[in-house]
């Protein structure tokens, strides 16, 4: 379990610095995701941001 919670976190170091880049998006506390808010971003429509990270 601590190996895994572990990959997690180089995960989560390594991706979120990226997003931040271009979105509101914090290292999370404790969690399996991250939120991103995206109500200031380009992308409002939060539908339409879904559909077009998933496409990319």
């Amino acid at each position: 379990m601590r190996d895994n919670r572990a990959k997690y976190l180089q995960k989560f170091q390594t991706v979120t610095p990226m997003l931040a880049e271009v979105l509101d998006v914090r290292l999370p506390d404790a969690a399996f995701y991250l939120w991103a808010n995206i109500s200031r971003a380009v992308l409002s429509d939060t539908e339409f941001a879904a559909r077009r990270l998933y496409a990319d």
